[in-house]
């Protein structure tokens, strides 16, 4: 306890027990984040995606190594994304734990990340003032990055939800290690939806990744 004093005989006592999650949130930023923001995941379709055609001819170019991984290990399991949703609407893109890039069952095929490719509408954009003129709209199925690995496959991260482009990370681009050692900081992209309607905002996405 502390206390202090004021120019009344009244003694105001504050409880810093009371403050003590703050110390949590720098230990468990992702649990913190699952608290305050609504999450919903999302996985494009393989119809609207050649990703799927993409990882199969790569990993056939991969000679199976008996000892590093067997052939159980492909095909992929679906690549899904989260989709984290502020008070305020503006949602965070990422990969959800469970997407190939991140699964360690996967590590032997997929590689690790060596590089992240934001497409060149994405990295050319120029958002300004309050009403985000120059945003670039998105759809659910947009690219909005690559991702490559040190075993030569591509992954496509794809906006998720209808909107406007409001940030795209520039620190991934430069440190991709950030989705292995800081996953809160490693998202993607920031996107404004074009309504407040929760149905509608994520009308292509699921609350869980098992959905499929």
């Amino acid at each position: 306890m502390s206390h202090m004093h004021t120019g009344s005989s009244v003694d105001i006592t504050y409880d810093l027990a009371a403050y003590a999650h703050l110390d949590a949130w720098q230990a468990q930023p992702l649990r913190f984040l699952d608290r305050y923001f609504t999450t919903r995941y999302y996985c494009a379709p393989s119809s609207s995606s050649s990703d799927s055609a993409t990882q199969k001819r790569k990993l056939d170019q991969i000679s199976p190594d008996p000892s590093d991984h067997s052939e159980s290990s492909v095909p992929l399991p679906p690549a899904w994304q989260y989709v984290r949703m502020a008070p305020n609407k503006l949602c965070v893109i990422g990969l959800a734990s469970v997407h190939p890039l991140l699964d360690p069952s996967c590590q032997a095929t997929v590689g690790r990340v060596a590089r992240v490719e934001f497409v060149q509408q994405v990295a050319d954009a120029q958002v300004r003032g309050k009403k985000k003129r120059g945003a670039q709209r998105l759809a659910p199925d947009t690219p909005v990055c690559l991702v490559h690995t040190d075993k030569g496959l591509v992954f496509t991260i794809r906006a998720s939800v209808h909107g406007q482009l409001v940030e795209w990370n520039a620190r991934l681009a430069l440190t991709p290690e950030l989705l292995y050692t800081h996953p809160e900081q490693a998202f993607f992209a920031i996107i404004k939806p074009g309504t407040l309607d929760n149905a509608k905002i994520f009308d292509r996405c699921h609350e869980q990744t098992d959905a499929l």
